[in-house]
């Protein structure tokens, strides 16, 4: 007999296999000369966007903590590499003050929400070509940060950081502005 503690774990170790399929296993080459190819970057753990958009996005790191817990449950070390994949691939292109990934200093943290593994782009081929990355969307900062937070506090042997404070320039007058501001905007 089955037990439903049993059915929902098949069922888990069904679903994480199912997600492996939209997960790149293997490392794209890129050319010298395009953005990702000058950054060595590599597309194992990079998860497919669908089936029309041939792309790869950092979604797949919020799969990560599940994977590793299905691999504490299952002892299978397929899913403790898969999660290290996903991982792996989310940190490769975050902006910082060393390389902005094309921007200004100040986009620290930023990262590309489309990375052209093919051809396929969303607005022209020209512009975005295999080996390039763009798409500013908001969802992929605060997500990728938000499951490497969760990650550190359940799996800190896995992911380990620190957050440097920010540094915010002081501004004279700011604090005036400000609070005149939210009076303004209590009103409305």
């Amino acid at each position: 007999t089955c037990r439903p503690k049993d059915a929902w774990l098949a069922g888990a170790q069904a679903a994480a296999r199912f997600c492996d399929l939209w997960t790149f296993a293997w490392d794209v080459p890129f050319g010298p000369g395009t953005p990702l190819g000058r950054r060595g970057f590599r597309t194992t753990g990079g998860t497919t966007v669908s089936v029309a958009h041939h792309h790869l996005d950092p979604y797949g790191v919020a799969m990560a903590l599940e994977h590793l817990r299905l691999a504490g449950r299952t002892g299978d070390p397929t899913r403790r590499r898969v999660a290290r994949w996903l991982i792996d691939w989310c940190g490769q292109l975050v902006a910082s003050e060393a390389d902005p990934l094309g921007r200004s200093p100040r986009h620290a943290g930023w990262q590309p929400e489309q990375v052209n593994h093919t051809d396929w782009a969303y607005w022209s081929q020209r512009l975005t070509p295999r080996g390039s990355f763009y798409s500013d969307i908001a969802w992929v900062p605060a997500l990728t940060l938000g499951a490497l937070l969760d990650l550190r506090e359940a799996f800190p042997d896995v992911v380990d950081f620190a957050i440097p404070a920010p540094r915010i320039p002081k501004v004279p007058g700011a604090g005036a502005m400000f609070r005149a501001w939210t009076r303004v905007n209590r009103l409305a």
